[in-house]
């Protein structure tokens, strides 16, 4: 694949195990992400077709591509039907290739976990979407915490999935981002999945988040009951020319109240105030 550096105004043959080309939504050719493996680290550069103003020379440039860039497989989502977004071409390929219910459509991005913000999102306003981050496990390698194990949602694919989950919500989309898998290494992706036999929507269902269930409303306090005792334990025995007479089985006294007396500090000299309550 000759492609032309502008760096060094010289083309060069790039030696690629894959090409992941991007489409509009018309299907026209946008560019394409190279995937070339070289002494054990993988390279992912972008290319675009483009004209030399120059020597009117047409070539694969090595540019990134313009911002806000396209989703991969953008030309591929069906007109409804849940969206699957994936980390890396490599995985949006093969979840598509027969992997899931025909309804699925499913996407990436170029550019990696670096790149999810500066990506043309809208054509997914308004869907049902589900976000599957790579198994991230890494560790701090400086500092005080060097050694120690990055928190899940800060881990790479994690923190950008969950960017792309508040970004989506105010597109009206209802997100679903699935939970991390409890046993698989790290870097485990969407791919190992398939590799492994593993159905991918029945893992989707698997690791969605089960919804909390919601507080149950505080009943009110209930009042404090009323003391059990009976009124036969204030007993009126009668009055007599406006004067009242009263037995108290609390004070076991006998009392004598004109009308006038019965105030609240007189009645709690017959019971407490729990009876009165």
């Amino acid at each position: 694949c000759p492609v032309y550096n502008p760096k060094t105004g010289k083309s060069f043959e790039w030696k690629v195990d894959d090409i992941y080309v991007y489409r509009n939504e018309e299907g026209k050719n946008k560019g394409a992400v190279l995937r070339s493996a070289i002494s054990g680290k993988k390279l992912t550069p972008t290319i675009t077709y483009a004209v030399n103003t120059t020597t009117g020379e047409e070539s694969w440039v090595l540019k990134k591509f313009d911002i806000p860039r396209s989703m991969y497989k953008l030309q591929t989502i069906k007109t409804d039907g849940p969206v699957l977004v994936v980390e890396g071409e490599k995985c949006v390929d093969i979840a598509s290739k027969d992997n899931l219910p025909e309804d699925y459509s499913v996407v990436g991005w170029p550019m990696g976990t670096n790149g999810v913000d500066v990506v043309d999102w809208s054509p997914l306003a308004g869907r049902d979407v589900f976000l599957w981050a790579d198994n991230d496990i890494k560790k701090y390698e400086r500092g005080d915490l060097n050694g120690q194990l990055i928190p899940t949602d800060e881990q790479s694919g994690r923190k950008c999935m969950l960017w792309l989950l508040d970004h989506l919500e105010s597109l009206g989309c209802s997100v679903t981002l699935l939970n991390q898998p409890e046993d698989k290494p790290d870097g485990w992706d969407c791919y190992d999945a398939v590799e492994e036999g593993i159905d991918l929507d029945q893992y989707i269902i698997d690791h969605t988040p089960v919804a909390e269930e919601p507080e149950p409303e505080q009943e009110p306090e209930p009042k404090p009951e009323r003391s059990s005792v009976t009124p036969r334990e204030i007993d009126t025995l009668g009055h007599d020319n406006g004067v009242f007479h009263y037995y108290s089985t609390f004070t076991k006294q006998m009392r004598e109240l004109k009308a006038r007396d019965h105030s609240s500090s007189e009645l709690l000299g017959l019971a407490g105030i729990d009876w009165w309550v």
